[in-house]
């Protein structure tokens, strides 16, 4: 099963937690099919009627299975319709129509993946309610269309981890969590070790350039007439053209600071540049 079917299931099978977020589901059902509700999931069908079944005498519901396609079981519920009119909205209330309407189409990427929590609408009505249910409980999504369908999604993972515990998928939302924390650490990783390439190619491409320098400028005559110093910083500069400045430093008799090195190889190099323009 897919993280999002796996997701769904655990919604689906979670405990109905109030009469307000029952009576949610009970519009989002009414809304999306009427009265009467077919699927193949058959976690479904069993959750409408677990809710119409909640702690109410006067809802009706009734299930039934039917084959079709060679086989293929299509579960069903018919149940009593729940009108707008009727409905008090409040954050679980809303919480319970997002429920409902999730389970039913919606999707939600995998812990390794980038962050996209959606879900897709025939029915114009559907949707808008929906939009009404996530600015009861403070949460704005971006709405689209997508091959003729309402659409409404996040990308911000931890507005999706939020809300898939709010939802009832709380194992499913630690699983978020836990990939969304690895995403994060690899990204950090993956920045530290683009940044120290940067710098060793950096490094190494300065040091080419300086052994370049230092052997054309040990053919010159004016190259035996430098400081001691200087002849010996071209020397080890010459014999160790992979190591960085610090380390070249530590090659000296006494060690020599990074700034030292740098200072005696832009010596070298002013005096190159000198010499080679007269």
């Amino acid at each position: 099963m897919s993280y999002a079917g796996d997701v769904k299931l655990q919604i689906a099978q979670s405990r109905l937690a109030s009469e307000e977020s029952v009576l949610g589901e009970k519009l989002a059902y009414t809304i999306l099919h009427g009265n009467t509700a077919y699927s193949e999931n058959k976690s479904y069908i069993e959750r409408i009627c677990a809710v119409y079944e909640y702690n109410d005498e006067k809802s009706f519901v009734r299930r039934f299975v039917r084959k079709i396609n060679g086989g293929t079981l299509l579960y069903g519920a018919e149940f009593s319709a729940y009108f707008h009119k009727e409905a008090v909205f409040s954050p679980e209330f809303a919480i319970g129509f997002i429920r409902a309407c999730f389970i039913k189409n919606g999707f939600v990427s995998a812990p390794d993946k980038p962050a996209h929590f959606e879900i897709t609408f025939d029915d114009e009505d559907a949707k808008d309610v929906c939009i009404r249910s996530f600015t009861e409980i403070q949460c704005e999504p971006r709405e689209s269309m997508r091959s003729g369908k309402y659409l409404i999604y996040m990308k911000d993972a931890a507005k999706i981890s939020d809300l898939l515990a709010r939802l009832g998928a709380v194992k499913a939302m630690l699983e978020y969590e836990n990939g969304r924390i690895m995403r994060v650490a690899n990204n950090m990783a993956n920045r530290g070790f683009n940044c120290d390439m940067a710098n060793l190619n950096k490094s190494l491409n300065c040091a080419q350039k300086q052994t370049e320098m230092i052997n054309n400028f040990s053919k010159m005559r004016q190259f035996a007439l430098l400081p001691a110093e200087l002849k010996e910083m071209a020397r080890i500069r010459m014999e160790n053209p992979e190591k960085n400045l610090s380390d070249l430093g530590q090659l000296f008799n006494p060690p020599l600071s990074k700034s030292g090195v740098s200072h005696r190889l832009k010596k070298l190099e002013q005096l190159y540049q000198s010499y080679i323009k007269k």
